[in-house]
């Protein structure tokens, strides 16, 4: 018959329960301190950085809808939409176009004549800023025709400072009708 061993035959060393009791009870003071200093320098490494990495996320959320925007606006004019109201049923869109009406605001509309006078227009999208965002443009209007190029034969640059931060971001478009969008 085998034979069974009980472990508690065996001697421990001195002060073996005394060691293991204090073990069992947690992590002692000090250990607590470090760690929880080891926690708060990290963590005021990492949230300027985080907060630095939010704004420039936010600015280039911005940057890209209006660069969005303005794509949008030469394919309104490149396909002749019209709009459901204001138009009668034979006009269709000859231009179309972004205009900065401050700097938090700017519309995009359309245009069924190709004079740069308001009449004929319709304004099917105005978009605010949040406070904090400035446009910065030179011309108060970019306006494309239907084969998609700009009425004005230049290049355009649009653009947006965060006053919070002081981070640029540009949109630049070409006179073909190329929008892209850049850090400065």
């Amino acid at each position: 018959m085998p034979t069974k061993l009980c472990f508690d035959e065996f001697p421990q060393p001195s002060g073996y329960h005394l060691t293991m009791s204090r073990k069992r009870r947690g992590y002692s003071l000090m250990e607590l301190v470090t760690v929880l200093a080891i926690v708060g320098i990290s963590a005021g490494i990492a949230l300027p950085n985080y907060r630095e990495a939010e704004l420039r996320s936010e600015a280039r959320h911005q940057v890209d809808r209006l660069a969005g925007d303005i794509s949008m606006a030469r394919l309104k004019a490149m396909s002749g939409w019209r709009p459901s109201t204001g138009w009668q049923d034979s006009e269709r869109t000859a231009q179309a176009g972004i205009r900065f009406v401050s700097a938090q605001e700017y519309v995009l509309f359309v245009d069924n004549n190709s004079d740069s006078s308001d009449q004929g227009e319709v304004v099917f999208r105005r978009v605010m800023l949040p406070d904090r965002y400035a446009l910065n443009f030179v011309d108060a209007e970019l306006r494309f025709k239907r084969n998609g190029l700009q009425v004005e034969a230049k290049d355009q640059r649009i653009g947006l400072e965060d006053q919070l931060s002081s981070l640029q971001r540009w949109v630049e478009v070409s006179y073909g009708g190329q929008v892209k969008t850049r850090d400065y």
